[in-house]
């Protein structure tokens, strides 16, 4: 039976542009942090190379609670500049390769497509942190994390 997913929730992997991140490195720090593989369902690289580390139909550990159970998390390599520090959030950019934003838009579809009509919304990461001051939006002074380092609802929101 095919899970219900509503959400697709983009994610970057906080690393220096000038460093690279494999697959096998999200690897090693989701089983050093989870006990699992990777838990994002699309792991995009720099050149734009498209991993499918969990089906669609797997509930991956990427963002927590229902955002797990209805979603599908995407994530691309990047989003600290060049020499800059993960815990900086000035050093947090758009490191998005035109491959990477090519490779981004095909897993969007791709998981619009495998969940039939049902996707409400697409968002960061950092678009799941909690409304501390219940004004119906989640602002950059109430981020969890900066992830995915760029803004995705409104990149995004033509397409559903």
């Amino acid at each position: 039976m095919k899970r219900l997913v509503d959400r697709i929730i983009i994610h970057c992997t906080a690393t220096r542009e000038d460093v690279n991140y494999t697959l096998e490195n999200c690897n090693r720090d989701h089983q050093a942090a989870f006990k699992r593989d990777c838990q994002y369902h699309v792991f995009i690289r720099r050149d734009g190379t498209m991993h499918y580390a969990n089906d669609f139909n797997v509930v991956t550990w990427h963002t927590g609670g229902i955002n797990n159970r209805q979603g599908i998390g995407i994530c691309y390599e990047g989003g600290i500049r060049a020499k800059g520090n993960p815990s900086n959030p000035k050093d947090a950019i758009d490191t998005r390769t035109p491959q990477q934003k090519e490779a981004i838009l095909r897993a969007i579809n791709e998981a619009i497509a495998w969940a039939g009509g049902t996707i409400k919304s697409i968002k960061g990461h950092r678009d799941t942190s909690p409304d501390k001051n219940g004004n119906g939006t989640i602002e950059s002074s109430e981020w969890i994390k900066m992830c995915p380092c760029f803004d995705a609802i409104p990149e995004y929101k033509n397409l559903l």
